[in-house]
């Protein structure tokens, strides 16, 4: 869900998943409220943030350096924050709360988490817990998730689906031919980031 909300303090745009929202105001600060808890800021360390997903009980989030970070907010958990190395500066996360992607300022797509209806785009796969390169022939522009679904559009104006399809009733990637290329930007879904 991604809505701009009017607060007593900063305006916020927010997701939220799992009955855990975050939120980032227009200063880079990182809050997080629901699942019990009231409205809380994310000390990230004096770092702004640039763009964040809410995936289960945690967020992940980039610095203005593109660097991508984990946070969890489940109490059990002892790791406060967890940088991800040995990948690329990203320039967007999109996310449904199972999967993500992060497109890389290069425009390599990069993708994490349930794979079960191939929605990342990789076979044989049915889980990845750290992000792995997407090897594809197309430079991406912008991606929408949706639970086992994944829509990118390409940088020509291409749309394509990834994971369970109406077609075949399998996961397998196609592309959308009966769209328009000149009129798409953006996709949407019931759950999408931007």
């Amino acid at each position: 869900m991604n809505v701009i909300v009017e607060m007593e303090g900063p305006i916020f745009e927010y997701i939220d998943a799992d009955e855990i929202c975050a939120g980032l105001d227009s200063a880079g600060d990182l809050y997080t409220w629901g699942g019990g808890k009231t409205l809380e800021k994310i000390d990230v360390s004096d770092v702004a943030v640039m763009d964040f997903i809410v995936e289960g009980k945690c967020i992940k989030y980039l610095d203005l350096e593109g660097k991508l970070w984990k946070y969890p907010l489940s109490e059990d958990n002892r790791i406060t924050f967890q940088l991800f190395k040995d990948v690329p500066p990203f320039q967007l996360l999109y996310g449904s709360g199972k999967h993500g992607f992060a497109l890389s300022n290069a425009g390599e797509l990069w993708g994490w988490g349930q794979n079960n209806q191939k929605q990342l785009g990789i076979e044989f796969n049915p889980f990845v817990p750290v992000p792995r390169k997407i090897e594809c022939e197309q430079l991406w522009k912008f991606i929408c998730c949706k639970d086992d679904v994944s829509l990118l559009i390409s940088q020509e104006g291409d749309v394509y689906q990834w994971g369970r399809c109406t077609r075949s009733g399998k996961g397998a990637m196609f592309k959308i031919e009966n769209i328009k290329q000149a009129y798409v930007d953006k996709v949407y879904s019931k759950s999408a980031r931007k």
